[in-house]
């Protein structure tokens, strides 16, 4: 055995030269970017701006768009030569981090090339910034994240455990919603391209994105979870066929990759998207589904051995705070782009340019592009309003932020400490030679044997699950404790200090979010209170185990993770969106024809008593009140069952 071979991932893939896959992922890299360059030059609406300032001839347009084929071809080749460690392996575990490190320099060649290359005008503050976002948190994920060590050589067999010999719980859920998300993703781009041919409309005055039969708002959301769906899934169709030698894992694959080059057609063609937000965008919805992904699919997760070192080794600690620092900016940047694809910001700057005079006097904040007109629009309104420091936080109430603070610090504190503590004296054993000294010893024993006792905070906790080849459960904790409080935290202050720069509809969004996170906050210390109620179950009385004791309390870190839950949701409800904020929305969105008319207080009862008195309580029927004691028995007899019958049977 080679002394490298102990360090290569994903047992039962072939191992090739050392820094082949690293090339590989390069060259894939340069492939992608120029295909995706050549599909966003010869979009349709580029052909005519060139037809009608140049006049070119026939051939010369059937050559210009026939750069569009290339361009796809070129995209499905990066794709592929990006797939090159799960078809032929890598030599060593460095090397396949190498690889997938390089393969995030995809975002910032998108980006120099829609900047440089294309439009030679500076891009949108936001497009940057997500841009440099999503690079540094895929790079922390690929460089800190955990690498599987699993043996795809035996294929679904291999997801086989438990005492049922079915599959594993994590690998049934992703593969319901990896096929699910697939399936309707196939579907919507059939019915988006083949449709509009069927249709018989010969109004050529009528605008294109009216006849589109998905709306353009849900496939800026949609196509990149598509892309990132297909591509990662296809890494593990392609790795399971190579190591089994089974030709049909890798021909699904190959089209899944397919589907990955038809969601770029439509973002870049049909959608008239940019470069630089196609490879933010759909970079990081890969690098992210990828990493939930290998925590359903694969069991043995690791981080670097103590015994190697070098630039790109990263050991446990700082390994997992690293990885979980990553997703976290990265699921903060992907839930940005989802709550603001609508912004004028993800478009080109010339389509950007073009709608801000028509959108200046009704969304003058819609979208944060630097552009000369939004920016003098922008300082015009500013000195118009007054703006200072001090309205700053306006709206919000002292009580909020210190609440805020606690929520803050007890969360901290709860995280890194002990939540509950467990103990267990195990009999005492000793060998006598009579029956007289047996029952002398049990009159006389009043304690046990082996007494030890152990608490573990959170970050032990997942720690732990990593180590028993517990890998989704410790994804699902690190991202209740580790990622979400976090974004809680920092939409709440968002919310309290109100700045000008966030548009009202950005801050409506932010209340809602919150409020309907802020329950499931209870659901880990009720986790707790059930694992402290199995540990403090009695013992059988029998009397060979009467000294055996079993039992678990509460410590101070459980009631700090209490005090955060608590304040949170106090918080989230004093944020929440009130009625003026919704008519103020509605009115916005030019709804308030109707809504506003139903949610006004005095409105409809001043404009039409009829419909005022209609819409009033009713008395109640006979059969009304036979169904309110029917439910009310129904309930009783439920709760009654529910105090009296056993729930849980432990064996």
């Amino acid at each position: 055995i080679k002394p490298h071979s102990t360090h290569m991932p994903l047992h039962g893939l072939p191992e090739v030269a050392t820094g082949s896959v690293v090339a590989g992922s390069t060259v894939s890299v340069i492939a992608a970017t120029l295909g995706a360059a050549l599909l966003r030059a010869t979009r349709p609406s580029q052909v005519r701006k060139w037809q009608t300032a140049e006049d070119p001839t026939t051939q010369q347009v059937i050559l210009w768009k026939m750069l569009g084929a290339l361009g796809a071809v070129l995209l499905y080749v990066g794709l592929v030569l990006s797939s090159v460690p799960f078809l032929i392996g890598v030599s060593t575990d460095i090397e396949g981090k190498a690889a997938a490190m390089v393969q995030t320099v995809l975002v910032i060649c998108c980006w120099l090339v829609e900047r440089y290359a294309i439009t030679g005008h500076p891009m949108p503050l936001v497009q940057s910034c997500i841009c440099a976002l999503v690079w540094f948190g895929s790079t922390l994920i690929e460089w800190a994240g955990p690498s599987p060590y699993d043996d795809v050589s035996s294929g679904l067999p291999g997801q086989i455990a438990g005492c049922d010999g079915g599959f594993r719980s994590p690998f049934l859920m992703y593969a319901a919603t990896w096929l699910t998300g697939i399936t309707f993703g196939a579907l919507l781009l059939l019915c988006n391209e083949c449709l509009p041919l069927l249709a018989c409309d010969d109004d050529d005055e009528v605008d294109s994105a009216s006849q589109d039969p998905v709306p353009r708002a849900f496939r800026r959301q949609v196509l990149p979870v598509i892309y990132a769906l297909t591509t990662s899934m296809s890494g593990v169709l392609f790795a399971t066929g190579t190591a089994s030698n089974a030709t049909g894992y890798i021909v699904f694959g190959a089209v899944l990759l397919v589907l990955s080059v038809v969601s770029a057609w439509d973002w870049l063609w049909r959608l008239e998207m940019n470069l630089a937000t196609w490879g933010a965008i759909f970079q990081g919805f890969a690098t992210f589904f990828r990493a939930v992904q290998n925590h359903a699919v694969f069991r043995d997760l690791r981080w670097d051995p103590d015994d190697v070192h070098g630039v790109l080794i990263v050991y446990q600690f700082p390994g997992l705070q690293l990885f979980l620092l990553g997703m976290f900016v990265m699921f903060v940047s992907l839930q940005f782009y989802i709550y603001t694809s609508h912004w004028k910001d993800w478009v080109d700057r010339d389509e950007a340019l073009a709608s801000a005079s028509g959108e200046a006097e009704a969304l003058p904040f819609k979208g944060r592009s630097k552009t000369p007109e939004r920016m003098e629009l922008h300082t015009s309104l500013l000195v118009e309003e007054g703006f200072s420091m001090k309205k700053l936080g306006k709206g919000s109430s002292q009580w909020q932020w210190v609440l805020l603070l606690i929520a803050i610090t007890c969360q901290v504190i709860g995280v890194h400490v002990p939540l509950i503590h467990t103990e267990c004296t195990l009999p005492s054993v000793t060998w006598m030679h009579d029956q007289s000294a047996r029952e002398g010893f049990h009159s006389s024993s009043s304690g046990g044997g082996y007494r030890f006792s152990e608490g573990s905070s959170y970050t032990d906790v997942i720690t732990w699950l990593y180590e028993r080849r517990l890998p989704c459960s410790a994804l699902v904790a690190s991202y209740n404790a580790m990622v979400l409080p976090p974004l809680q935290f920092i939409m709440i202050f968002l919310i309290l200090l109100n700045p000008p720069f966030i548009p009202e509809e950005l801050i409506y969004a932010l209340k809602s979010y919150v409020m309907n996170l802020a329950p499931m906050r209870f659901t880990q210390p009720c986790i707790m209170m059930l694992i402290v109620g199995i540990a403090n179950l009695p013992v059988p009385d029998n009397a060979h185990f009467s000294t055996l004791t079993f039992g678990g309390n509460f410590t101070n870190g459980y009631w700090f993770f209490m005090t955060y839950c608590v304040t949170n949701i106090i918080l989230a409800w004093s944020v929440q969106p009130t009625s003026q904020d919704k008519r103020r929305r509605a009115k916005k969105a030019g709804q308030n024809k109707v809504w506003y008319k139903v949610h006004s207080s005095g409105t409809d009862s001043d404009e039409n008593p009829d419909a005022a008195t209609a819409s009033g309580p009713r008395e109640a029927g006979p059969m009304d009140v036979v169904g309110i004691i029917g439910a009310a028995l129904c309930i009783a007899g439920a709760v009654a069952l529910v105090l009296t019958q056993p729930y849980l049977h432990f064996e």
